[in-house]
């Protein structure tokens, strides 16, 4: 898939994403998220994990205005959320939800991609270009009369994110991108998130797969209780042996690492092909 006529680069050195003591609460219930001090840079990769109710989508939720705090201040480059309106902020931001259905609105493929373009206000040409780009990277051609509801769970999830990176957004945001998805879907989502990290985009991802933040992203935040208790990479964060107490677990082949290290395997192996690169010399040497 070639993205590049769909996007530009942007500037690495911006601070994309600031969060300044931000506490908020929804109506009588007690803190959601809890003095968060947050800054992500342009062109960041972040993975957000931690247990069910932790806060990870309320965070994510004040990256694009859809949550304001109760104190404290968001600022998405240098817009405050509180001051902002949320098509505003769409013009920097891309919120890609777990369920496609949540943000499928349109009669047909090819309304719903130019649904976004269209209330940002730009001119029906760069809308009919846009669109017509857009549907051929994702490989929509044939689909673009449906209506969206009547497509494949994996169908219906590249809509709702070709419809998001139709409005060219400088971060994009995606909740849990491999729940329901089958590999194939899995496979082309992730090939988005590797041309968006190549340029230069902020990628945020919300999952509770292990390897999908191992293998994509360049920074990990922990969220437990309304807090991020670890802010680091990938390789230093699923190495720390008090990750049991925020209920989360390596990757697979982590933990598989941490098995064999007795026969000089390192336990900080993130990736199969991490493994592979391992394992194999060894087999080789064996084997002559």
């Amino acid at each position: 898939m070639n993205c590049s006529k769909i996007f530009s680069c942007t500037n690495v050195n911006k601070v994309a994403i600031r969060f300044s003591n931000v506490w908020f609460s929804y109506a009588g219930e007690s803190f959601s998220l809890k003095n968060i001090n947050l800054k992500i840079n342009e062109g960041e990769c972040i993975g957000i994990i931690g247990p069910n109710g932790s806060g990870k989508t309320t965070l994510a939720k004040h990256m694009i205005g859809l949550l304001r705090p109760s104190r404290g201040d968001v600022f998405i480059y240098e817009m405050n959320t509180k001051k902002t309106a949320i098509s505003d902020l769409a013009r920097a931001v891309g919120y890609v939800f777990q369920n496609p259905d949540n943000q499928l609105l349109m009669s047909s493929v090819k309304e719903e991609i130019s649904f976004g373009p269209k209330n940002l206000g730009l001119n029906n040409e760069n809308i009919k270009q846009r669109i017509k780009e857009v549907i051929r990277e994702f490989g929509l051609e044939q689909l673009e009369d449906r209506h969206p509801l009547s497509l494949s769970v994996g169908q219906r999830q590249l809509v709702a994110i070709a419809s998001v990176l139709a409005m060219d957004p400088k971060i994009v945001i995606f909740d849990e991108p491999t729940s329901a998805q089958d590999f194939v879907t899995y496979s082309w989502i992730m090939k988005v998130v590797n041309k968006l990290r190549e340029q230069g985009r902020t990628v945020i991802l919300i999952t509770h797969h292990m390897p999908t933040v191992a293998q994509y992203a360049s920074r990990v935040l922990v969220m437990h209780q309304g807090k991020i208790v670890l802010d680091e990479s990938p390789r230093k964060v699923f190495t720390k042996s008090k990750l049991g107490k925020y209920n989360i677990k390596p990757p697979p082949i982590t933990i598989l690492a941490n098995l064999l290290s007795s026969y000089g395997i390192p336990r900080n192996i993130l990736t199969v092909e991490e493994m592979c690169k391992v394992i194999l010399p060894k087999v080789r040497v064996h084997e002559t």
